[in-house]
């Protein structure tokens, strides 16, 4: 192999893939579709299925990738069934078992995975029993995969033009602005509410609104998160111009931002560390208020382009059932000490790549064909 492909064989290799997926060519026909719309062109498509679970659009010696994960799939499409059959506490316990575990995985913590993985088996979905409409949840997966690969291709645009619209990042900073000031008149304590919220962009807390805007414009994490909200701006862009149900649309994205805030808060907890994930005052908390913020854009941008939101706005709502939930999960977990239910010495004598494909393969539920 070359020095090119052995980079690409292990990042694939340390999303620890269930397995390789070929020949999708929905997938190449959106990813065509895409890159001609966005001026740039088509990268080279790494399909895999893994516990890691995101996309990633990437320049690598003046090439250009774009790796598929339909790991990130099956989870949309675990969150949409959770959504569909209204929230039910058991489904969430389910479907936070399962994250946790994949989670603990990835960092190579067999030991704690094992617990989740545990609870996660001992558990059966609402929807498998009771009759759902899948034909609804694959409509959303549908609409959910195309923006998606969108908003991951944007970024590979931004590459080549190294420039976010002036005009949109005036925008953005006027909704933090307009945001930051709502929150305001319901605490009527400015300064705690700028030490919460400004916490995430800056390293020290500015004293008035004015102040934290004119921070935010020097701030490198302000413009990570601008070309966030950016790329979700355009993967909304070019999926209302493929898709006619603009308002069914906008309910799938607002549903995907949820999940995956879900999936951040406790790939944060877990980065921190098993000690401190029963601590509601770190790192998930301002990943979550970040991913949030970032959705309240989106739905800016939407209200200004006169699009209906009142469904978007409906599925925001409807999002505090599972924030709430995983609030109350955390709190329940057992200590530290209680996580490891077994000691390494009683674990079977097999190697670690063995042991590792045993768990994923108890976390798995479904193989989510990307040809909706």
């Amino acid at each position: 192999m070359n020095d090119i492909e052995n980079i690409l064989a292990t990042k694939l290799q340390y999303r620890l893939c269930r397995k390789s997926i070929h020949l999708l060519p929905s997938i190449q026909s959106i990813v065509k579709e895409c890159c001609e719309t966005l001026g740039i062109k088509k990268p080279t498509i790494l399909f895999c299925e893994s516990i890691t679970k995101d996309f990633q659009a990437f320049d690598l010696k003046n090439k250009k990738f774009f790796i598929y994960d339909s790991g990130l799939m099956e989870i949309l499409y675990l969150y949409n069934c959770i959504a569909f059959t209204n929230f039910i506490e058991n489904d969430m316990d389910k479907f936070f078992y399962k994250l946790f575990g994949e989670e603990f995985i990835l960092q190579m913590d067999i030991l704690n995975s094992m617990y989740f993985v545990g609870k996660y088996n001992d558990r059966q979905f609402s929807f498998e029993q009771n009759v759902l409409d899948n034909s609804k949840v694959r409509k959303y997966l549908s609409i959910q995969n195309y923006f998606l690969i969108g908003h991951e291709l944007t970024h590979l645009s931004l590459k080549e033009d190294s420039k976010i619209p002036n005009e949109y990042k005036k925008f953005v900073i006027a909704a933090i602005a307009l945001l930051t000031e709502r929150i305001v008149d319901k605490n009527k304590d400015i300064q705690e509410v700028l030490l919460e919220t400004a916490t995430y962009f800056l390293d020290t807390s500015p004293n008035s609104i004015e102040e934290y805007i004119e921070m935010l414009k020097c701030s490198n994490k302000f413009y990570h998160f601008l070309e966030e909200c950016y790329c979700d701006y355009m993967g909304l862009k070019l999926l209302i111009e493929h898709y006619e149900n603009a308002e069914q649309s906008i309910r799938a994205i607002v549903s995907t931002l949820s999940c995956l805030i879900i999936l951040e808060s406790i790939r944060n907890d877990v980065r921190d560390g098993i000690e401190y994930i029963k601590d509601g005052t770190r790192n998930a908390d301002l990943a979550m208020y970040c991913s949030v913020l970032r959705t309240q854009i989106l739905l800016c941008t939407v209200e200004i382009s006169r699009l209906n939101t009142a469904a978007a706005f409906d599925e925001v709502h409807k999002f505090s059932k599972i924030t709430d939930r995983l609030i109350s999960f955390i709190k329940n977990l057992p200590s530290k000490d209680s996580f490891a239910v077994i000691s390494e010495d009683d674990l079977p004598q097999m190697d670690e790549e063995t042991t590792l494909n045993i768990m994923i393969k108890q976390l798995y539920y479904i193989s989510i064909s990307p040809e909706f």
